[in-house]
């Protein structure tokens, strides 16, 4: 498994923390999106929607590249400018790594997988892992209320599909939040790039003839 393996708690250390999952389908085409996810003993632990990519992908081919980052833009670029995602070789599994500033590779396989209502519970075991050539960031207010945003974005969806109002009315109220202060103390890209998701949340709200 790797020393780096064995130490992942040194990167997942604080509980339910942020990556971006590349999978393949069975043509072997990638497909990459933000997923939380969290270290319990020696385990990562995923919970993708049922109706998603991620877990179809996953489902078919039971394996998973974690690219584990806090750069913003590049989980901007994974949900909505996937053109522009440039990858690399893995080392073991077939999802290929994200390139770019990326901390840490983690490959992983599936351990098990349970089922719920609308999602499931993926529990998956690191087999290899290293180093990228990383974030190169300080802490960033504005960029991790871009995160903060974007996460949120990806929920809302499901929230709609399911009717559930008072879930949409907290994410609108932590996407406006998240604007607010990257509007606030970001810089010129990090300001496009939640205006961006700001205006793509709206316009999911709208379509569904939601009002508050």
């Amino acid at each position: 498994m790797g020393n780096l393996c064995r130490s992942l708690e040194r990167y997942l250390r604080y509980g339910h923390h942020e990556s971006i999952a590349t999978t393949v389908d069975s043509s072997g085409r990638p497909n990459s999106a933000p997923m939380g996810i969290e270290l319990i003993g020696d385990k990562v632990l995923m919970k993708p929607y049922l109706n998603t990519r991620t877990y179809a992908n996953i489902l078919s081919l039971r394996e998973v590249m974690l690219n584990i980052t806090t750069d913003a833009f590049l989980f901007y670029q994974t949900l909505f400018n996937s053109e522009e995602v440039r990858y690399g070789s893995p080392k073991i599994i077939k999802p290929p790594r994200i390139l770019g500033s990326v901390d840490l590779y983690v490959e992983c396989v599936v351990d098990t997988i349970t089922h719920y209502e609308d999602f499931a519970l993926i529990s998956l075991r690191p087999i290899c892992c290293y180093r990228g050539r990383g974030s190169r960031l300080a802490y960033s207010r504005a960029n991790s209320a871009v995160i903060e945003a974007l996460i949120h974005y990806t929920k809302l969806p499901h929230l709609i599909s399911k009717g559930d109002l008072e879930g949409i009315r907290r994410r609108y109220a932590v996407l406006e939040a998240s604007r607010n202060m990257v509007l606030k103390v970001g810089s010129d890209t990090l300001k496009k790039v939640v205006e961006d998701v700001w205006d793509r949340s709206l316009r999911l709200i709208r379509e569904a003839g939601i009002t508050f």
